[in-house]
């Protein structure tokens, strides 16, 4: 062989060598590519179901939000409903009080008028 034979020969392993490279990094380039897309698809993917929990969480706290209140709501009118019943109930005994305590006065006042008369009469 020659020495021109050898250079062609190192040549052609060197563009082989070339070409293999360029072939391997275009490959490389692809699947990094490739990796990459399908790592933006699942990011997307996975802020499309965040939001999907959020909002789910979102309707149930309102939902919940409302229940409570609902209960709070139907509590106070409970306790408001009470009070004026036992309102309604206190002011009727005061008022049997109050007419018991005119009564016992008035068969006082008569008692005492009587006997006064009695004493009266007696002298």
């Amino acid at each position: 062989m020659t020495d021109s034979n050898k250079v062609d020969e190192l040549k052609n392993k060197a563009s082989d060598f070339s070409d293999t490279a360029k072939e391997k990094a275009h490959d490389a380039q692809t699947q990094g590519e490739n990796a990459f897309d399908q790592f933006k698809q699942n990011a997307e993917d996975a802020k499309e179901q965040g939001q999907e929990k959020f909002d789910e969480f979102k309707h149930d706290a309102g939902d919940k939000f409302d229940e409570l209140k609902q209960n709070a709501e139907d509590k106070k009118d409970s306790a408001h409903s009470a009070v004026n019943e036992k309102m309604d109930e206190a002011k009727e005994k005061a008022g049997d009080f109050k007419e018991s305590v005119e009564d016992k006065v008035e068969e006082l006042k008569n008692t005492v008028k009587n006997k006064f008369d009695e004493f009266k009469n007696k002298f």
